[in-house]
């Protein structure tokens, strides 16, 4: 994760100090629940990344929140079950797609569709 800038304190959103030796870092420890303001945090960088790739003339038409969304990863990465994807979705990265990019289209829980619910 980055530093945050003053934009970022502005909007109400946190960073996550270290993401090492965890396959679920900060940005998730507190849950993905409304008041999550390390989610919150992540749902802004997506936007970010968007748009700076729109800036040097990349067009990005879908992301994933994850990929391999349950793999337990040894290295610094996000481990999502279903529900957890769907609340970080409902709570922090819909509403910050559809402010920023409501154009980019989104692909959920995109490896472990066997585990997904029906």
């Amino acid at each position: 994760m980055k530093k945050p800038t003053g934009d970022d304190v502005l909007v109400g959103a946190d960073h996550a100090s270290s993401m090492t030796g965890s396959a679920q870092p900060n940005c998730l420890r507190e849950g993905t629940g409304p008041e999550s303001k390390y989610a919150k945090s992540w749902a802004l960088y997506f936007g970010k990344f968007i748009s700076a790739y729109k800036n040097l003339g990349v067009s990005v038409w879908a992301i994933t929140v994850q990929n391999e969304p349950e793999f337990p990863a040894p290295w610094e990465a996000c481990s999502y079950t279903a529900g957890i994807e769907s609340s970080f979705i409902a709570n922090h990265l819909g509403p910050q797609l559809r402010e920023s990019h409501p154009d980019v289209k989104l692909f959920i829980f995109d490896h472990n569709k066997d585990h997904a619910p029906h």
